[in-house]
């Protein structure tokens, strides 16, 4: 497994080579986050109310520090977390596009908003689909959906068919 904090510091130094290192605010870590499968990467901002400044503490996913991952598409995405922890970086707009667009060009990176597994050379994980209990509706017996948690939806809506009462049972 790829050493995130290696690459990480390996990033801030590139952007500290085109001169964009004193954009970045406080980074109080960088960890690693082995349940994440829908992203890749995180960035969780605590901005002080009375200072105005910001703490950030980023999260890449485990999935794509795997050895068989190239080193230049995981920096892609650890720089992409990186320019979130600037002063106008909170989204895919603005100061965040600006620094993106500046890092593209300068170092030959691709950051974009998102990022598929095939970006990584990877195969996507197959959906989880363990639902525990359907909607149905107890007059016509059409089955309305799925659900993994028990919900109070039955008492809010009825049949589209024929409104009869909607229940949740268990698969």
């Amino acid at each position: 497994m790829k050493d995130v904090n290696v690459l990480t510091n390996e990033c801030i130094n590139e952007l500290e080579s085109i001169g964009l290192k004193d954009e970045l605010e406080t980074i109080t870590s960088v960890t690693v986050n082995s349940r994440a499968k829908g992203r890749f990467g995180r960035v969780l901002t605590r901005r002080n109310r009375s200072t105005g400044k910001a703490t950030h503490s980023i999260t890449i996913s485990s999935e794509i520090l795997q050895d068989k991952v190239e080193d230049k598409a995981v920096k892609n995405t650890i720089m992409h977390e990186l320019l979130h922890c600037t002063r106008d970086g909170n989204n895919h707009t603005g100061g965040w596009k600006r620094l993106a667009n500046i890092v593209n060009r300068k170092l030959g990176y691709n950051i974009t908003r998102t990022n598929k597994y095939s970006d990584f050379g990877l195969q996507a994980p197959a959906p989880r689909e363990n639902y525990k209990y359907e909607i149905v509706c107890s007059n016509c017996g059409e089955v309305i959906g799925k659900r993994k948690r028990r919900s109070n939806i039955t008492s809010k809506y009825v049949c589209g068919k024929c409104k009869g009462k909607l229940i949740m049972r268990e698969i």
